[in-house]
């Protein structure tokens, strides 16, 4: 499976659970791709999300959540290559976008930008880091601003959008849209008609994060009628992607703090990750 940057990773496998949303009896069987590192414990696929109505009215299930501005990466969950496209314009230039509800920002490829004939301004506060759903991450090549972009065709008459997109280098796509541009214009309800699925892409994977605690290995193993492994001991990487996971919690924590008790939580949080990233001692 391709990160939008390029890099691969490998899953460790699938595994059939039972799924159901947040004060509802009504469960799902889902098959899961199990990622060995991932910053969420789950990650629901947008077919699966349609398919339960849950874009379409999202009042229901889907809450908003304002995190800590402190966090230096902006999250980008997309990964391989999704059944679901929306057709948007930008410039007056076609473009068959993906939608990332993860999202946190807008992204275009620096292919692209340069093909729209966009100016990319390349200085340092134009860059930003962006945080894949491995945990891994990349720096941005730049900034365009101002671009013209809307949902249909060039010469349908939707309303336009002034956007700045962040630039990569690499990406697998031309254009990727945030959760704020979709959610924030209703888009899977007032522009349905805009968004469709290729056939031809490796479709819309709901993913698990590996846990080296739980029963999903065990579970594996018995779906595959061998005995359960034992559970190995703990690698210096299984305390590394616990601890990535750990601090995208610890900054949301932080988040729903009052004012007066964050600046005391966030810096006890830099104490704990200061102590983390301390070399060990070779004595």
């Amino acid at each position: 499976m391709k990160l939008p940057n390029g890099n691969v990773i490998t899953s460790v496998g699938t595994v059939t659970l039972p799924f159901s949303f947040d004060g509802e009896t009504e469960s799902y069987n889902r098959v899961f791709t199990v990622l060995p590192r991932s910053v969420h414990d789950v990650i629901l696929g947008n077919k699966f999300l349609s398919a339960t109505s849950t874009l379409t009215d999202p009042r229901r299930r889907i809450k908003k959540k304002y995190v800590s501005c402190d966090k230096v990466a902006r999250r980008l969950n997309l990964l391989d290559s999704p059944m679901t496209r929306v057709l948007s314009s930008i410039n007056g230039v076609c473009v068959s976008a993906y939608p990332d509800t993860g999202s946190d920002v807008m992204v275009i490829s620096k292919e692209f930008a340069k093909r729209l004939g966009l100016e990319i301004f390349t200085g340092k506060t134009n860059k930003t880091w962006l945080e894949f759903v491995d945990g891994s991450y990349a720096e941005t090549y730049g900034m365009v601003f101002d671009v013209r972009w809307h949902f249909g065709l060039p010469y349908e008459q939707m309303k336009p959008f002034q956007c700045d997109f962040h630039v990569l280098e690499g990406l697998s796509c031309p254009v990727i849209l945030s959760a704020d541009a979709l959610f924030g214009n209703k888009a899977f309800l007032v522009y349905k008609n805009h968004f469709y699925n290729d056939v031809f892409s490796g479709g819309d994977l709901c993913l698990i994060r590996e846990k080296q605690n739980c029963c999903i290995r065990r579970l594996f193993s018995y779906q595959q009628g061998q005995n359960a492994p034992p559970i190995p001991a703990r690698t210096p990487y299984a305390d590394l992607e616990d601890e990535v996971v750990r601090r995208g919690r610890e900054a949301d924590r932080i988040a729903q703090l009052p004012e007066s008790q964050q600046a005391n939580a966030r810096e006890m949080e830099r104490r704990r990750i200061e102590q983390f990233d301390r070399p060990a001692s070779t004595g």
